[in-house]
């Protein structure tokens, strides 16, 4: 993780505690005072300018005290606020130095402040250990909020800096000063931090922090969630009584489950957690009717679903859909679910209680939380990854557009592309977003026609794809493949198309216009393949439509835990989750490689082109 995204983290956490120079904080100033009267005059007008957020103003003014008032017992006031001002400003090395200034002064409260601020401004500017070197020595000798805002910048600077041991003892410090919001903030990064530790450190974590801390009943129910994984219930006996000794209701809870998990497993259950009700009930109504299908199988043993609607469920809802599945169901394994936000704290929940989690998330960062997290979806990422490399490798492109809708998703696909591109060496001349409802495309891309570009990417919905292709052949941009005859008029592009817009109907639709345009996708229903081709039947002969990407992929994770429960040396989730990271292939829809080490599917993305009437894999 960056610096800057650690400190952003920390400032954001400490907004709840304090912030520099908020008007009416509760935390403790120095005392600013002057026998001079025209200079205490000069130093308050500056202070009030800070305080009501005229930042430029209040820069101005102690500037000109500090040029007018070099001998006053004040100066030094000056320089932290000044300092202030820097820090509003973004300006952090400034700020810096300026801290460093007041941190000078005689004064021990003033000194102590201009020591705080100076370590949060290192820490903005990017020098952590320099950062915890000035704070360090602060620690104990506060409390209340000023204790919050230290032992937070320190966590932060400790992450920073990779010293994750060192990162759990300043969270757990800031929690316990922080109040309740910084405590239900700092949960679950704290239970993360905690998860990627070994044993070792963990016994000395366990060995040190105090028993009242959120801290420790982390570690401890790592420690137990380990035991259990090794079957050693003796352990998770022990550490259970060390929870309810210290009062540490939350540790105990989790603790009792893997006691009760080590005890009994359904080996047939399987928790699956989908939103079917609310905005996206259609996906999750999709991906439960490819699970059944997969749970089903033909001549194979039929698997116990345990669904779950995760729709109207929030962090801790999920949290609580989670326990019932392992704690009263007794499941083997979670698959699901698939909101970012949901899948996240699914991911948290089943790395503390020890169950395989297999998430329908496109979030990369999932795998990172913990060992029992897996990832199966093909994630944007990839698919940007993969089209940008055809188009450079086999097509030799080197320049590119993007034409995108203005909406979350088309913003993010573009910082994806704009990434992609650069790290090939290649140019996005331009980016042209559009309004999500329109519907005649004539005017942004008449702009296009006008610029010099090879390939155009548009990360959007079928439907639209299938109104911008005429657009552009109007304004003589020619969707071309490289067997495609040469246009009449205009020009040819190579046309790039992520799995949003993929349909196999595109060819009925715009075919015309989009020959040699090349799509990602996961599942084509006119492939011969017999596993996709038997998916396909089967999902017409219950659902009474053709499949979606969506269903297909639901359908390859409960594939893909078959071929793990197969391979597995015992019926417990150890055994288990030690199968899926160990297995290189399954009868999946889609391709599927295996797990890497994080946890991501090592998986390659299938490219498909329009070539005539119908579609065509692009071999790699």
């Amino acid at each position: 993780m960056s610096v800057r995204r650690c400190a952003a983290w920390v400032t954001t956490l400490l907004s709840a505690v304090w912030c520099w120079g908020c008007s009416g904080s509760a935390r403790a100033e120095p005392r600013f005072s002057s026998a001079d009267p025209t200079a205490q005059e000069d130093f308050d007008d500056a202070r009030r300018a800070f305080e009501d957020g005229r930042i430029d103003e209040a820069g101005e003014l102690f500037s000109s005290f500090i040029a007018g008032h070099r001998d006053d017992p004040l100066l030094h006031g000056a320089e932290l606020f000044m300092g202030r001002v820097a820090m509003r400003r973004e300006q952090y090395q400034d700020a810096a130095v300026w801290f460093e200034r007041a941190a000078a002064t005689t004064d021990g409260d003033l000194g102590a402040t201009a020591r705080r601020e100076l370590g949060q401004a290192l820490l903005q500017a990017g020098d952590p250990d320099r950062a915890m070197a000035i704070l360090e020595p602060l620690a104990g000798t506060l409390d209340g909020s000023d204790a919050a805002e230290l032992y937070g910048a320190l966590a932060s600077a400790a992450e920073a800096s990779d010293e994750p041991e060192r990162q759990i003892r300043y969270l757990d410090a800031y929690c316990r000063y922080g109040g309740r919001q910084v405590r239900e903030q700092s949960r679950a990064r704290l239970a993360t931090r905690v998860a990627a530790l070994d044993r070792q450190a963990l016994e000395r974590l366990a060995g040190s922090l105090p028993h009242t801390g959120p801290g420790w009943a982390a570690v401890v129910v790592r420690l137990g969630a380990m035991a259990a994984e090794q079957g050693d219930e003796d352990e998770v006996r022990d550490l259970l009584r060390q929870v309810e000794d210290a009062g540490a209701d939350d540790a105990a809870t989790p603790l009792r489950a893997s006691l009760e998990q080590m005890e009994q497993v359904d080996w047939s259950a399987i928790g699956v957690l989908l939103p079917l009700s609310g905005r996206a009930r259609l996906i999750g109504e999709q991906m439960r009717a490819g699970i059944e299908i997969a749970a089903s199988g033909e001549h194979l043993q039929a698997l116990d679903l345990v669904v779950r609607d995760t729709a109207d469920a929030d962090a801790e809802g999920v949290v609580r859909l989670i326990d019932d599945l392992v704690n009263n169901e007794h499941v083997a394994a979670i698959v699901g679910p698939v909101d970012a936000a949901q899948a996240e704290a699914a991911a948290g929940r089943a790395q503390a209680l020890g169950v395989p989690l297999l998430a329908l998330s496109i979030n990369p960062d999932l795998p990172g939380l913990g060992q029992w997290v897996l990832r199966s979806f093909q994630s944007n990422e990839a698919e940007v990854r993969a089209l940008v490399e055809h188009a450079t490798g086999s097509r030799g492109v080197d320049t590119f557009a993007v034409l995108h809708p203005d909406t979350p998703y088309g913003r993010v696909l573009l910082r994806l592309i704009e990434d992609e591109v650069a790290r090939r060496g290649g140019r996005v001349v331009t980016a042209r977003a559009y309004p999500p409802t329109l519907t005649s495309f004539v005017e942004p891309c008449r702009e296009l026609a006008g610029l010099d570009f090879e390939a155009l990417i548009v990360p959007d919905r079928s439907r639209t794809v299938a109104l911008i292709a005429p657009a552009l052949a109007s304004v003589g941009l020619w969707s071309q493949g490289p067997t495609s005859p040469l246009p009449e008029e205009g020009r040819g592009i190579q046309l790039l198309v992520p799995s949003s817009g993929f349909d196999p109907a595109l060819p009925r639709s715009a075919g015309r216009y989009l020959q040699g345009a090349v799509f990602t996708t996961v599942l084509w229903t006119g492939d011969t393949d017999p596993v996709t081709a038997r998916f396909v039947e089967a999902y017409r002969a219950t659902q009474g439509s053709a499949p979606s990407p969506y269903a297909s992929q639901a359908h390859d994770a409960i594939q893909v835990l078959r071929a793990a429960r197969g391979a597995a040396a015992t019926h417990g989730r150890a055994a288990l989750l030690e199968a899926l990271r160990a297995i290189d292939g399954a009868d999946t829809v889609g391709p599927f490689d295996g797990f890497d080490e994080s946890g991501e599917p090592r998986t390659p993305v299938r490219l498909i082109e329009l070539d005539g009437a119908s579609f065509r894999w692009v071999e790699p």
